[in-house]
Formats: structure tokens, C-alpha cells, sequence
């Protein structure tokens, strides 16, 4: 088996409104190629589909606005558009993608569901089962707005991520939208997903701690140069408190620093850096807070302000919540074997970020917004693609702008020789 691949999105956007709608379709089509559009309209109403189409349900909540997913199984004869035409005059934006070896001739599934939220709520596509189970299946998911621009790559924050030992990373904080920690699809290791500057993220490691005392480190794989700084955090309490190993390579740059009620304090000078294949190890035993470079120590304070368990952590970059906020990320950062040790020498939390049978990204990769920027009458989409093998994928929610009315969605495609496509829809209704 492998994986259905999806072409990146093409896009069409109405300013004004009207019900006629020619909608720019992928290039290059194929006899049997499948064909996926996702449409966000700042008015509801019901949809004319051209010959051969598919709509699957969409979600509004009193009127105010509606996205909705189509399919098609090409012909080949199609041109550079296909025409839908609305039942109310409307302003709209559109993505249509082209995904090749799928199975071919079972017909989708769907499922969906909708929910009012509060200002502040997330797009949230739902977890749902794929009929025919683990297989090479790809999956988008799917955010919409309506009378909100937005303009950040569509992340998803992927925190159902299961490590080896403990239950997963919680994103503590991110500087922006698309600052995020990631898995490449090449290699087993762990990155940024883009590259931004002054900004920052801070993970936690998710596990039972114990007792207050133990370590944290990590494998550095690449990168962390100029002013592209990673963490290493222990006692870690909230975004405010935390003890951490503030590292980069090549360079003397490396110290600990300790941040307490938001105020971050440098601990001891800067010493050389860690290189590239060393493992940085961040401890701390009762009030000794210790750093080591491939287990040989590098330096010692005595630190009293934390002395809860708290969690261990990773960070990247700066922004307002990491001790230097012109530090960046970079995509050429990467980190492996993250591992935590209680101090029974019982390992509380590892991951080696596997890949396993399919790239198992932190985040969806191939993000795209399209939005129209019309006053109140503003409207949004966004999709997001992932391949993994699974029956399920529950992808977290959308880091964007949290307020107006959202809505999100799944689409999953079974692979050639296999069986078929599901489409389901969750809305996000909110009001700020």
C-alpha cells in the first residue's frame, strides 16, 4: 500500500456576493483522480453542483454563514473551472485539491457534527473512525470563518501525540500562530514546523512525576545557531515558573536561567556550547540545579525558588514568554530522544519521536488559508494534510485567531486497492 497524495490547494475567493460561482479547479486532472473542494459563504443557503459532484452536509447555525465539502471522481473532461451556483447571493472563498491513488471506486462516507461555543473557542475538527481501519489513509482537515481574516498557516496542534513512555505534550505557550513543535516525514526527530522570528513555543512533557528531583535532556540533532535557542526545563509550574537550559551550538552561548512569577534571572555565565550529536542533560536534586553535556557536568547553583515537581519541558526560539525575546526559531533545529529520569532512576517520560509506518507529525504540513477581507462580510478557509496510518486521527484544534462563528472538518481518503474516503464535519459556532 501506499499513501493517496494531495496537491496543494487552489484557490478561488468572491468579494462580493453572488450566486453564480466559477471555481478554479487543480490542474492537471486525470481520469479518475478524485477531487476535493471545501467552500466557506458568509450566507447560507442550499448549492446547484455541477454535473458529477458531490456535497456532503454543511454546518451553519442562524444563518450566519456555512462551509461545506464537496467530491468528484474526474472524467478527465473537465476544464479550468466547474460552476456552483447558491441559492443566496453570497461572498465566498474556496479550495479545491487533486488527490491521486486512492482506492477509486468506493463511495465516501460522512459523518459530522456541530456545536455552539464561547468566544475564545478553537476549531476543533472531531475524531472519528475509518470504516475500513489502519491503512495508508490521508487525511485534511478543515477550518472555516466567517466575518474574520485570517492569515496564518492552518496548524494543528497535535498534542494526542503519544510518546514512548508518559502520555503526551501539552503546548504551553506559542508566540504565534504557526510557532509549533513538528515531525518531519524523512527522519525520526523532532522540529519546528516553521520558521519564525522573536517568537517562541514551550511544550511540557506529560507524565506521573513522582518526586520534585530529576532530569530532563535531549539529543541535539541540527541546527540551534546564531539566534535559534532551545530549552531544556525542569520544575516547570506554568508559562511563569520553570528552571531551564537555555542552549545553542557553536558558539559560548549556553547557561541556565530561572524564571519566577514571569521574571526570567540568568544563572552563573555563559559557557562554550553544546555541539551538534550531544546530549544535554538539565537536573535538578532538591535546591542543586546541574547541567551536563554527554553526562559530564558543566556547572551547578543552588535554587530555591521552585520546589514543586511540576513537569519537564522543551522550548524553542524567544518571543514574550522565553528569557530572550529576539531569539527565533528555525526549521533546522532538531532534537531527538527526549528523555525524563526521577530520581529512582525510573523513567517517567521518554520520546524518540518514531515514525513508525507513516510520518507521525506533531502538526498537519501543507497548511493554506484563503480569506477575503469584505467588513462583516469577511469569510475563510483553511485546510491542512496529513498522511498516517491509522482507523482514527483526532487532530487537535486549530491555532488561529479564536472569536466570530468557526467551523472545522475531516476528510480522510483510503488508499489505492483498499476501499474508499470519509468526510466528516464539526462546527464551531462562536461569538466574541
Amino acid at each position: 500500500m501506499a499513501f493517496p497524495t494531495a496537491s496543494s490547494a487552489t484557490e478561488t475567493t468572491f468579494n462580493t456576493s453572488v450566486t453564480s460561482m466559477a471555481v478554479n479547479l487543480p490542474a492537471s486532472l486525470s481520469a479518475g483522480d478524485l477531487i476535493f473542494a471545501v467552500a466557506s459563504v458568509r450566507n447560507a443557503g442550499t448549492w446547484t453542483l455541477p454535473t458529477g459532484w458531490v456535497e456532503f452536509a454543511g454546518q451553519n447555525s442562524g444563518g450566519v454563514g456555512e462551509l461545506t465539502v464537496f467530491y468528484k471522481v474526474s472524467d478527465g473532461g473537465e476544464g479550468a473551472t466547474d460552476t456552483w451556483t447558491a441559492s443566496t447571493g453570497t461572498t465566498a472563498v474556496w479550495q479545491t485539491r487533486k488527490i491521486t491513488n486512492w482506492h477509486g471506486t468506493t463511495p465516501p462516507e460522512e459523518g459530522h457534527t456541530s456545536s455552539d461555543g464561547v468566544p475564545g473557542t478553537e476549531a476543533n475538527p472531531p475524531n472519528k473512525n475509518a470504516s475500513w481501519g489502519a491503512e495508508d489513509n490521508l487525511w485534511i482537515a478543515i477550518g472555516g470563518a466567517v466575518a474574520e481574516v485570517v492569515t496564518n498557516q492552518p496548524r494543528i496542534d497535535r498534542t494526542n501525540h503519544t510518546p514512548e513512555t508518559g502520555t503526551g505534550w501539552t503546548q504551553v505557550w506559542s508566540g504565534d500562530a504557526t510557532a509549533c513543535l513538528s515531525m518531519p516525514s524523512t527522519s525520526d526527530v523532532a522540529d519546528a514546523e516553521v520558521a519564525v522570528a522573536n517568537q517562541g513555543v514551550i511544550y511540557s512533557a506529560d507524565a506521573t512525576y513522582s518526586d520534585a528531583d530529576y532530569y530532563a535532556e535531549c539529543k541535539i540533532v541540527a541546527g540551534f545557531t546564531g539566534t535559534n535557542r532551545g530549552y531544556v526545563i525542569v520544575r516547570m509550574q506554568d508559562q511563569e515558573n520553570m528552571y531551564a537550559l537555555r542552549f545553542s551550538t557553536g558558539a559560548t552561548a549556553t547557561r541556565c536561567y530561572k524564571k519566577v512569577s514571569g521574571t526570567w534571572t540568568a544563572i552563573g555565565s555563559f559557557i562554550a556550547d553544546p555541539a551538534v550529536g550531544d546530549t544535554v542533560r538539565l537536573q535538578i536534586t532538591g535546591t542543586t540545579l546541574e547541567f551536563f553535556y554527554n553526562g559530564v557536568s558543566k556547572g551547578s547553583s543552588t535554587e530555591s525558588d521552585i520546589s514543586a515537581a511540576g513537569k519537564a519541558g522543551f522550548g524553542m526560539g524567544g518571543g514574550a514568554e522565553l528569557a530572550a525575546s529576539t531569539d527565533d526559531i528555525a526549521t533546522a533545529s532538531q532534537i531527538d530522544d527526549f528523555v525524563v529520569v526521577d530520581s529512582g532512576a525510573t523513567t517517567v517520560f521518554s520520546d524518540a519521536f518514531v515514525q513508525g509506518d507513516a510520518a507521525y507529525p506533531l502538526n498537519y504540513t501543507d497548511g493554506t488559508w484563503t480569506s477575503l477581507s469584505a467588513g462583516g462580510s469577511s469569510v475563510s478557509v483553511g485546510t491542512a494534510v496529513r498522511q498516517y496510518n491509522s482507523s482514527s486521527d483526532d487532530p487537535g484544534t486549530f491555532d488561529t485567531v479564536a472569536s466570530r462563528w468557526w467551523y472545522a472538518g475531516m476528510f480522510v481518503v483510503r488508499p489505492a486497492a483498499s476501499g474508499g474516503a470519509v468526510v466528516f464535519l464539526r462546527r464551531m459556532f462562536t461569538v466574541s
